[in-house]
C-alpha cells in the first residue's frame, strides 16, 4: 500500500430527498474501490471530487491544498489535474488516437512522452487511427492514456469498463493495476461488480443512499460486513438471526430458530442477539453416510431442494432445512450436482462450515461507520 496520506474528502450534497454525506482518506498509489447500487451516490461523489459538482459544504484536501472548503472553491476544475474515466470513452470522432491524447495537453510536440504512454497502454499502432475504427477496450485504453499524458494528481473512473465483455475487462484491470504501480497516485475506481471491486481495491467502500455504510480494507469488508445490508451486497445473501447461547475456547453457539450453530469465537457475545452470515459457496454438501450432528463435519443439517438454476460454471440451489423451515442459498459446480444428479425435491444434508459463517458487526478491527461518516 502507498505511504503518506494525499486525498481527504469530507463533503456534503443535497438534491431534494437525496443527502450525500461521505467522509474518507486515501493514501499515495492506493487504490479505493466504491461499490454500490444504481442512485447510491457513486457518481455524484467523483464529481463532487472532479469539481464538476459543487458540495454544499465541507472540504476536499490534495496534499494539503484545499480543492474546495467551507463554500468556497479554491482550486476550480481545469486546475485540480484530475484524470477522469467513465464509461463512455468521450474521445473525439474526429480526431486520431493521437490527437486524443494529445488533446488538452499544452506540449503538443512531446512525441517522447505520447510513444512511451501509449506503449505502456498498449496502443502505440493505433495511434493513426480514428476511434470508430477501434474497439471498445481499445478506445477506454486510449481514454486513459489521454488522463495520464496531463500528470494527474487523481485517477477518477466511473465504471469505465461495464460496456466491455469479460475478455477486455479482466484485461484492463490488469492494466489498472499496472497503471497503480507505475504513477503511484490515489485512483478512486466506482463500479457495482462485485468481482471488480475485490480485485482492485486496496481499500473497499460499501455505499448506498449517499453515505459508506463500511470503508475498510479489501478483505475486511467482504469477510466482516458491518450489518445485513453490506452482507447482501458483497454477497452473503444467507443472513441468519440468532441468540449466542454459549462461548467455548473453539467458538460459540448460536441457537438460530432452534438448532445450533458453531461459529468462529467472536470477543464477548455471549446472550446477545445476533446476525450471521454465510456465502452460498461456503455452503458444503455432505456425503450420505455422514450423521446429522456428526462430530466430524460442523453445522449438518438435512433439507429439501426448493428449486435449482444452473449458471455458466455454478448451479444455485434453495434448501429448505427439515429441522426448523429455514431457507438457504448454495452454490455447487455444475458438474457436482450432475454427478449426483440433484434434482428438486430431493433431501440433501449440507453442512455449514464454522470458519465461513460471520457474526455481523463483531469484527473488532472492522473500519465502523457512524451516523453514514466512515471513522479513519
Amino acid at each position: 500500500m502507498g505511504g503518506s496520506l494525499m486525498l481527504k474528502v469530507n463533503v456534503r450534497k443535497n438534491w431534494g430527498d437525496f443527502k450525500l454525506k461521505v467522509c474518507f482518506s486515501q493514501r499515495k498509489g492506493e487504490l479505493v474501490a466504491v461499490l454500490g447500487p444504481s442512485g447510491c451516490g457513486k457518481s455524484t461523489l467523483l464529481n463532487l471530487i472532479a469539481g464538476v459538482v459543487s458540495p454544499d459544504g465541507g472540504e476536499i484536501q490534495f496534499n494539503g491544498d484545499f480543492f474546495y472548503r467551507q463554500g468556497k472553491v479554491n482550486v476550480p476544475v481545469h486546475k485540480r489535474r484530475i484524470g477522469y474515466i467513465q464509461q463512455n470513452s468521450n474521445l473525439f470522432p474526429h480526431l486520431t488516437v493521437e490527437q486524443n491524447i494529445l488533446y488538452g495537453v499544452k506540449d503538443k510536440i512531446n512525441k517522447s512522452k505520447i510513444n512511451k504512454i501509449s506503449k505502456f497502454m498498449g496502443i502505440d499502432y493505433l495511434l493513426n487511427k480514428k476511434p470508430g475504427k477501434i474497439s471498445g477496450g481499445q478506445q477506454q485504453r486510449v481514454a486513459l492514456a489521454r488522463a495520464l499524458m496531463i500528470n494527474p494528481k487523481i485517477l477518477l473512473l466511473d465504471e469505465p469498463f461495464s460496456a466491455l465483455d469479460n475478455i477486455k475487462k479482466i484485461k484492463l484491470r490488469e492494466l489498472l493495476l499496472k497503471i497503480k504501480a507505475e504513477f503511484q497516485i490515489p485512483i478512486i475506481f466506482v463500479t457495482h461488480d462485485l468481482d471488480e471491486a475485490y480485485t482492485l481495491g486496496d481499500r473497499v467502500a460499501v455505499m448506498d443512499e449517499g453515505v459508506f455504510l463500511q470503508f475498510g480494507l479489501r478483505k475486511e469488508v467482504f469477510r466482516y460486513p458491518i450489518n445485513s445490508k453490506v452482507a447482501r451486497f458483497v454477497g452473503m445473501t444467507n443472513i441468519i438471526p440468532g441468540k449466542v447461547v454459549s462461548i467455548t475456547p473453539e467458538g460459540a453457539i448460536v441457537n438460530a430458530s432452534g438448532i445450533m450453530l458453531k461459529t468462529p469465537r467472536y470477543f464477548n457475545i455471549s446472550g446477545r442477539n445476533v446476525t450471521l452470515a454465510i456465502r452460498p459457496g461456503d455452503i458444503r454438501l455432505v456425503k450420505h453416510d455422514i450423521a446429522e450432528g456428526n462430530q466430524r463435519k460442523e453445522n449438518v443439517f438435512s433439507c429439501y431442494i426448493m428449486s435449482k438454476k444452473y449458471g455458466i460454471e455454478n448451479c444455485k440451489l434453495t434448501l429448505q432445512l427439515i429441522k426448523n423451515g429455514l431457507t438457504l442459498e448454495m452454490l455447487l459446480p455444475n458438474y457436482v450436482v450432475k454427478k449426483h444428479n440433484i434434482q428438486v425435491g430431493q433431501k440433501i444434508r449440507v453442512s455449514l462450515k464454522k470458519n465461513c459463517i460471520t457474526v455481523l458487526g463483531t469484527y473488532r478491527n472492522s473500519t465502523a461507520v457512524i451516523e453514514g461518516v466512515a471513522s479513519l
